[in-house]
């Protein structure tokens, strides 16, 4: 499942800048794909709470997909 690779990778290379790349499913997340290649959705609520763990560290966000306001948003 994308969401703890996702995490794994942010605390190991501690990014600062960061771009999500996939598409937007409105207030329930983004659709990215895992490690297999399978689409998943990476829920708005875990989007929030990933970013408040790496608010002192992230200093931008790109995301690059439709209908993403919602994690705009969460993730500001």
């Amino acid at each position: 499942m994308q969401i703890p690779t996702i995490t794994k990778a942010m605390q190991q290379y501690n990014p600062d800048i960061i771009h999500f790349s996939g598409h937007g499913d409105g207030v329930e997340g983004i659709i990215v794909e895992d490690i297999n290649g399978d689409i998943v959705r990476f829920p708005t609520f875990g989007l929030n709470r990933l970013f408040k763990r790496f608010k002192e560290k992230v200093k931008c966000v790109v995301l690059n997909a439709c209908y993403s306001k919602e994690q705009a948003e969460v993730i500001s």
